[in-house]
């Protein structure tokens, strides 16, 4: 049974699903519990609370995916976090758990609905395969991704198939790829045949390629920062010296005002002495 999505109330700060795929999920899931996560399989229900994903999605080619990866797409396609093995060596080693955006291998979506305009043509042997699911991964993809649905494989960008099918396609349309340049990890650029597990993959890689443009983005800007607070630039020192001469000038108008009020108090203070010994001398 594939996870679906359900209503529930509390949630814990790290929730790490663990997607199917794994040689040996019970050592994985012992770490994550030594590092104080609650631990989910990828089994039935897909609960709210889960925070990351960790799939195999990760290192695997688009045609190697192992399972179905409905877990990964769910968690992709609402915002979360799908993660690799090495954030979780990178976790144990530190004894915590790592920031996903500090590691390699580890990719979300940070927009809503991000296929929003994607045609998308479902074949029927992608129907076939899933059968009783079908419902629900179309209600994924088109309430979550934002794809639309038409009648023709003309008019998709994204024809979704069976294993086989796919897998036939995609050897076909391998040399013509390569040939053209274009980059296999794109969706909706050629109209291609993508089984479930590569269409996973290519939207996990997707997901990287934004989320890799946002890790450099912000390292630019650490950097300009850094750089204009160190380095300052061929007008600062003129700025600078402008600067100290008002400072100086307000502190010698401070002096001399308070110089002044001092010798004001002391006239007043002498003017009211000689008055006083005027009047005792008459």
């Amino acid at each position: 049974k594939r996870p679906s999505a359900r209503a529930q109330p509390e949630q814990a700060a790290v929730v790490v699903l663990i997607e199917d795929g794994f040689g040996d999920p019970e050592q994985l899931c012992r770490a994550c519990q030594a590092l104080g996560a609650q631990v989910l399989l990828a089994q039935g229900t897909f609960e709210p609370v889960v925070t990351h994903v960790l799939s195999p999605v990760t290192t695997q080619r688009p045609q190697q995916a192992p399972g179905d990866l409905f877990a990964t797409v769910i968690a992709l396609l609402t915002g979360r976090w799908v993660v690799s093995l090495a954030w979780l060596r990178a976790s144990v080693e530190r004894g915590s758990f790592v920031a996903p955006e500090s590691t390699s291998g580890c990719a979300r979506f940070v927009t809503p609905m991000p296929l929003a305009g994607l045609a998308v043509f479902v074949a029927e042997s992608f129907a076939a395969q899933f059968d009783q699911d079908l419902h629900a991964v179309l209600h994924l993809l088109e309430r979550a991704g934002g794809v639309h649905f038409v009648e023709r494989p003309s008019e998709a960008d994204v024809v979704l198939s069976g294993e086989t099918a796919a897998t036939s396609a995609a050897t076909q349309e391998a040399g013509t790829a390569t040939d053209a340049g274009a980059q296999p990890h794109a969706l909706g650029q050629r109209g291609e045949v993508l089984s479930w597990s590569m269409f996973a993959s290519r939207l996990f890689l997707l997901a990287q390629q934004q989320t890799q443009a946002r890790r450099a983005s912000t390292q630019k800007q650490l950097e300009a920062r850094h750089a204009s607070g160190s380095a300052p630039s061929p007008q600062h020192p003129a700025a600078q010296q402008q600067h100290n001469m008002f400072s100086d000038w307000f502190a010698l108008s401070a002096i001399s005002l308070r110089l002044c009020l001092c010798i004001w108090s002391c006239l007043r203070f002498s003017n009211s002495f000689f008055a006083a010994l005027l009047l005792r001398l008459r």
